[in-house]
């Protein structure tokens, strides 16, 4: 499913954050431009371009760095502690499945 730039823009906790808020609209496209394009190529057999991927996602990603450029160093930086807890209990889950799959296979 495509995603969809009015809903994301309206929730997003950057765009609530950022001091040019009107940056979101832009990002979310291009990011749904990207996925587009994912879409296309999945469901079609043509491959898609590489030279086109690479410009759609090195869009979103310029879209994504101004945006983040906006928002204030206090809540970055609290966004980057959530950003760690998560990381580390995705860091553990994994371990935790890698230690469950290695006793569930024979030897």
């Amino acid at each position: 499913m495509p995603i969809e730039a009015s809903s994301c823009s309206k929730g997003g906790a950057v765009s609530e954050y950022a001091s040019q808020p009107e940056l979101a609209p832009a990002f979310f496209r291009s990011i749904e431009d990207f996925d587009q394009l994912l879409a296309v190529a999945v469901r079609s057999s043509s491959n898609v371009e590489g030279e086109a991927a690479q410009a759609a996602l090195a869009a979103s990603l310029r879209s994504l760095d101004q945006l983040l450029a906006t928002v204030p160093a206090d809540i970055m930086d609290r966004s980057r502690t959530v950003l760690e807890v998560a990381q580390t209990r995705e860091r553990e889950l994994a371990k935790e499945l890698e230690a469950e799959r290695s006793v569930a296979v024979p030897a």
